[in-house]
């Protein structure tokens, strides 16, 4: 669907475009999905560091 929006834990989670640009060095995004098994709604966090994604962390609500 948004192949130029998929990324894999280890790479960089940068966007680039002609008219659009994004980047995070260090911090976290929330992210969601739809479980392809049981279709519920999942939501994470991508935490990055020296703008790589490096782990998925549980959501909380704070």
């Amino acid at each position: 669907m948004y192949a130029e929006y998929l990324y894999k834990q280890g790479e960089p989670l940068e966007i680039k475009g002609p008219d659009k640009k994004f980047f995070i060095k260090d911090g976290w995004i929330e992210a969601h999905t739809i479980c392809d098994k049981c279709d519920s709604y999942v939501q994470f966090k991508l935490i990055i560091e020296n703008g790589v994604w490096i782990r998925t962390e549980v959501w909380e609500e704070e």
